[in-house]
């Protein structure tokens, strides 16, 4: 890491490669769900607000449904990543390919 933890600006490559070239999908894992939540509004807030659609985040703080929906998005492309705790690895739904 280059920069302080709390700067999140190591983590501004996930966004850099998608505006750079076609997107490519990512799962940001974190380990509490304010830092699941802040490194999406940090990665949100390089888009703009015209593509900060396309970063989400999810813990178990979320329903099932909106996990799921989340993981559906994700593998559709309607989103380019998500920042999510460990809970991404339980969503009931089988994530066969992202």
């Amino acid at each position: 890491m280059k920069f302080a933890q709390s700067s999140y600006q190591d983590i501004q490559f996930l966004v850099q490669q998608s505006l750079d070239s076609s997107f490519k999908k990512f799962m940001l894992f974190c380990d509490k769900r304010t830092i699941c939540e802040e490194s999406a509004d940090y990665l949100r807030g390089l888009l703009g607000k015209e593509l900060e659609h396309k970063i989400l985040w999810f813990h178990t703080g979320c329903s099932e449904e909106h996990r799921v929906q989340v993981i559906d998005d994700l593998k559709a492309g309607r989103v380019w990543g998500i920042c999510c705790t460990y809970v991404a690895g339980m969503v009931s739904q089988p994530v066969n390919q992202i």
